[in-house]
């Protein structure tokens, strides 16, 4: 197991790196930097040359990932990182190299006009990374995953997620709820929910509870989320369309609304859009 989780020195990144250790305690994983390649963003007197910023920054990060899981050494499976440049080009570059099973990533509890406007570096990393990727609220913390909500819609369908989504749950044994958010009169439920059912009982049967639900709304994201607070869920889990980071920015976006209001952590699958 081998997970790629890009850190900053605040209690979010932080927060995140604990639940993904106390979620994968034996994984390998790379804790990632992305610096400004000025190198001027934390200026420290006395240290003048880059090679002492970077050892500062280096020792600064270890320290903090001590604190984080309560260890005086740090295990030989936590490496670090520490790369200059744009926070998702970095991101995004390191995973297509490090290949992680998951990406790990805190989410902010307050995001001002230009968050909202922009996007953020999790969206940013979202759309850009073919990797499983776990978002996590600022004061989520890792227990189990006994209940997960996935926003259901024709993705469903595909054989390749269903399969990835029984072998993940082989940990968790979690209850599932499929969730289909009916937003106009035409229904599409009958055949999404005969093609998920086909799947999980294609090549043996299904370990774990499930159910199949359609809620009618006009706001995708809300009721998504009251669904999910409603059922208790310890994650949502979603496979965003092929929009475009530009796309995710300029116009309204599934995956940017539930990044900007959920309080419950996020599992966004792109994997099976590879190549």
């Amino acid at each position: 197991m081998k997970l790629l989780i890009p850190m900053d020195f605040s209690l979010v990144s932080a927060n995140a790196f604990k639940y993904a250790y106390n979620m994968y305690p034996k994984a390998q994983i790379t804790c990632l930097y992305c610096m400004e390649a000025n190198m001027n963003h934390r200026e420290t007197p006395g240290l003048n040359t880059p090679e002492s910023k970077l050892n500062l920054l280096s020792l600064e990060l270890k320290n903090l990932v001590k604190d984080v899981i309560g260890r005086e050494n740090l295990p030989e499976s936590i490496s670090f990182r520490i790369v200059p440049g744009e926070a998702v080009s970095v991101i995004t570059n390191m995973a297509k190299t490090f290949k992680p099973n998951y990406i790990f990533m805190g989410t902010r509890d307050k995001y001002d006009l230009m968050d909202r406007w922009i996007g953020t570096v999790s969206l940013g990393v979202v759309k850009s990374c073919n990797y499983p990727t776990y978002l996590i609220p600022k004061h989520s913390k890792y227990d189990s995953i006994n209940k997960a909500l996935v926003a259901t819609d024709s993705h469903m369908k595909n054989p390749k997620l269903i399969h990835w989504l029984k072998i993940w749950n082989k940990k968790y044994n979690s209850f599932i709820k499929f969730l289909y958010v009916q937003r106009s009169e035409k229904r599409e439920l009958e055949a999404i929910s005969e093609g998920i059912i086909s799947n999980l009982f294609e090549e043996d049967d299904v370990e774990f509870s499930f159910e199949i639900e359609n809620v009618k709304s006009k706001d995708l994201v809300e009721a998504l989320l009251a669904q999910a607070y409603n059922l208790g869920a310890d994650l949502i889990i979603a496979a965003p369309d092929r929009q475009s980071l530009v796309q995710s920015i300029l116009y309204k976006s599934v995956s940017k609304e539930l990044i900007l209001k959920s309080k419950i952590p996020l599992l966004f699958l792109k994997f099976y859009y590879r190549d």
